[in-house]
């Protein structure tokens, strides 16, 4: 049995485990406003900075409300992570932004940068957070610079309603209050769509969160035309079916989508090329996905696949060009085809569906054919075009001696 200092060791022992737990469990901030959240997130220790994962979990601890999270979050961002300026001079479509490993090191990033810290702050408190590319009008004074967005910010889901939010321009308020005479760090925190609408204009055309999205030419008007042409707007747009839609796409699903409309909104070189190398990405996904099923030998499997494999690559075609390595892999992706078609036609019964095997074959062929003839005669273009020529031979010779 124990004795009593045992005894009230055990219960001063239980007594800072219930008071730690309370603590951690609730700070009491009354409100995102409370100024003590403030004090709390400027005395973050240095050393949970370094990583994300501890950084989220002393700028959460305690804090339940989804609201006084982000605010928590922001107030962080603005206040130490710096305006990459030299990055951005050097910044091309070919450079890759840090990660978010690299942001918290260096402490100083680009707009996506803050962008994605922001949404992975979130992310991992469950809050529903996007990262917004757009166009500015500090970038894009005149229709010929709006080419391809320049800027990069956030909505943010609280309460079941999504928010805009710029924390680069926040940062940079704060940072520099004499640059910004007539704004404050909250100019750019949890603003209405309209207000955001003043300077920010969404690529994809849903993230203006409004009933009847305002054109890219509206856009250039004065602010103050920008606030009496929404008061004038009819509702032209089912904006909570399209986010409610949205939100059910897988991630991949959701850049696609976004990037479609981007590009019908504004369809310029670079944001076809956007989307192009989407869906080319995702043929090289499909292509990898049909070596592995011809290793393992499930032909129905991999006759389901080509289908998806063209498709993509009709969609790649139509906003972007292909590599000659890209179109060689297509033309063989035809052959690989036509082949699997032949293999399965030995075991396929029923004329007519004989019939349509081999027609899709000598298509198949033909496509293959076509593609490689456009390209370089390297030695597997020669060799590609050498089995095409003989496979339609005899798919042509079969197509003859049945009798349908």
């Amino acid at each position: 049995m124990m004795n009593t200092f045992q005894s009230l060791i055990l219960s001063l022992f239980l007594l800072t485990i219930s008071v730690s737990r309370g603590n951690a469990q609730d700070i009491g901030f009354e409100s995102w406003e409370d100024p003590r959240l403030k004090a709390h997130v400027l005395e973050t220790p240095e050393e949970v900075e370094q990583e994300i994962s501890t950084l989220h979990a002393y700028l959460s601890k305690g804090i339940t409300d989804p609201a006084i999270q982000v605010r928590s979050f922001f107030l962080w961002i603005t206040h130490n992570i710096q305006y990459d300026t030299e990055a951005a001079l050097v910044l091309n479509e070919n450079a890759k932004v840090s990660g978010i490993a690299q942001v918290l090191k260096n402490k100083k990033t680009i707009c996506t940068g803050y962008a994605r810290l922001m949404r992975d702050l979130c992310q991992r408190s469950g809050i529903p957070c996007q990262t917004i590319d757009g166009y500015t009008k500090e970038f894009t004074s005149s229709q010929a610079k709006m080419n391809q967005p320049d800027h990069t910010w956030n909505a943010v889901k609280i309460k079941e309603q999504w928010q805009l939010m710029d924390v680069t321009w926040a940062a940079s308020i704060h940072q520099n209050p004499t640059g910004f005479p007539h704004k404050n760090l909250d100019y750019y925190y949890l603003q209405p769509a309209s207000k955001m609408l003043e300077d920010h204009l969404p690529a994809d055309p849903m993230w203006q969160l409004l009933d009847c999205p305002i054109s890219i030419q509206e856009f250039q008007e004065e602010s103050e035309s920008i606030a009496s042409l929404l008061t004038e707007k009819e509702p032209c747009y089912y904006l909570s079916d399209s986010l409610k839609n949205y939100e059910q796409l897988s991630k991949q699903g959701q850049l696609v989508k976004s990037l479609e409309r981007a590009y019908h909104f504004n369809p310029s070189k670079v944001n076809g090329i956007q989307l192009g190398q989407i869906f080319l990405d995702r043929f090289i996904e499909k292509a990898e996905e049909e070596e592995a099923l011809q290793l393992s030998g499930d032909m129905d499997a991999l006759l389901r696949l080509y289908p998806e494999l063209f498709a993509l690559a009709k969609k790649a075609k139509k906003y972007t060009s292909l590599y000659d390595w890209q179109k060689e892999n297509l033309a063989y992706a035809y052959i690989n085809f036509g082949v699997a078609l032949s293999r399965k036609l030995e075991v396929t019964k029923g004329d007519q569906v004989a019939k349509k095997m081999l027609r899709d074959m000598e298509n198949s062929f033909v496509q293959a054919e076509s593609i490689l003839q456009e390209l370089r005669p390297t030695s597997r273009v020669k060799h590609g075009l050498l089995s095409c020529e003989q496979y339609l031979s005899f798919t042509r010779e079969n197509i003859k001696s049945t009798n349908f």
